[in-house]
């Protein structure tokens, strides 16, 4: 919990049963000091919190930490590349938390999105950035976008909103054709014997859970994919299979 003046800032923790509804407290946050304005987001059931500015001098603050509501115990965790507060946060369906635009050090508006990847305890800074660089950013998702709205550029509110694909690239294959509004690729390094489709509709969505392995195990791989009468064709050295479906 956050308060705006110094004197009330606190680290107690609450939490809320929607079946009891009651609220009751657990172990209070930490081990980073209270702070105020962090931001957060929530990877696999555990709240993260981070950044803001803290009790001492109400300095600027990078440090993160994640609470486990099972254990009701808190981590020290991977300090945010840099110190941000008035950020805005949201957790992507590629199971990534991202801290997006807030002011720097310097009381600076900032652009930047950062990606934090819980399995590695990493972040990393995001190629895109937001069009206009903001604090008290709106961030929340939908499939396999990031939508990050509003903010406030000095003392000017602002109306804008960027959206961000989080899924992952394209695969870099052999063979690539569409097929009932989908790219069809087929026949990557890694893997000679998948076939992999996009989101129908929209080829710059991958989800990694769209793609059909073809035999994998008659030891040949993919040699093309074609489509022919209305029906999607793969073939290999000896065969052609026909991928049902619709």
């Amino acid at each position: 919990s956050t308060r705006w003046s110094a004197s009330a800032w606190t680290t107690t923790n609450y939490f809320y049963d929607p079946v009891t509804n009651q609220w009751s407290t657990k172990t209070q946050y930490g081990p980073d000091a209270a702070r105020r304005t962090a931001v957060g987001f929530v990877i696999s059931q555990n709240p993260h919190v981070m950044a803001g500015r803290i009790t001492a001098a109400d300095a600027y603050d990078a440090e993160h930490s994640e609470y486990n509501p099972f254990s009701d115990a808190w981590t020290d965790l991977a300090d945010l590349t840099a110190s941000r507060w008035y950020a805005g946060g949201a957790t992507g369906k590629d199971n990534l938390g991202y801290v997006v635009g807030g002011l720097t050090s310097g009381d600076v508006e900032s652009n930047v999105i950062y990606s934090y990847n819980r399995v590695t305890n990493a972040f990393s800074t995001s190629a895109a950035t937001l069009t206009t660089a903001k604090s008290l950013v709106g961030v929340g998702t939908d499939d396999w976008y990031l939508y990050m709205a509003g903010g406030a550029v000095g003392a000017t509110a602002q109306s804008s909103v960027d959206r961000y694909n989080v899924s992952p690239a394209a695969p870099v294959a052999f063979y690539v054709d569409s097929f009932k509004s989908q790219v069809i690729m087929a026949r990557t390094t890694s893997r000679p014997t998948r076939l992999f489709y996009s989101t129908v509709g929209n080829s710059r969505v991958w989800d990694p859970e769209f793609y059909i392995d073809v035999n994998p195990d008659d030891g040949d791989w993919i040699t093309g994919i074609f489509v022919f009468d209305g029906r999607l064709y793969v073939t290999k050295t000896n065969m052609i299979y026909q991928i049902a479906g619709d």
